[in-house]
């Protein structure tokens, strides 16, 4: 069961995402999952209105389209990569993330929802 992550800070990600403290004194806004998922290779993030959930909860949040993956891959590697570059940049204001961003090659979507794809943007990311 989803429990509580931590306290807000009142801070947000460029994504407009809250941050939240743990208890350990740790900043999390997401915490990225990847996973397999009808065939596709996801990124999402863990943590929704201030609880973590876990891989079996998103999954289930997911089929029932209350949330979208950030990004789908080819490969888990690749998917870690993204989750990396995600999360290292997501207190960046946009032009310090535009710059990060300038020059990285992929297959994958950076930093938007799977809606973006255009044989997936009509139904959800399903």
């Amino acid at each position: 069961m989803a429990k509580r992550v931590g306290t807000k800070t009142g801070k947000q990600t460029r994504t407009g995402r809250d941050v939240y403290k743990t208890p350990e004194g740790e900043l999390v806004s997401e915490k990225s999952k990847t996973f397999e998922i009808k065939n596709k290779i996801i990124n999402i993030p863990s943590i929704h209105g201030g609880k973590i959930y876990s891989e079996s909860e998103l999954r289930d949040k997911l089929n029932k389209n209350e949330i979208s993956p950030t990004s789908y891959h080819k490969s888990f590697e690749e998917a870690g990569e993204e989750a990396g570059f995600r999360s290292s940049t997501l207190m960046d204001d946009e032009e310090t993330y535009g710059k990060k961003l300038s020059g990285r090659q992929g297959s994958f979507t950076r930093g938007g929802l799977i809606k973006g794809h255009p044989k997936l943007a009509k139904k959800g990311w399903k």
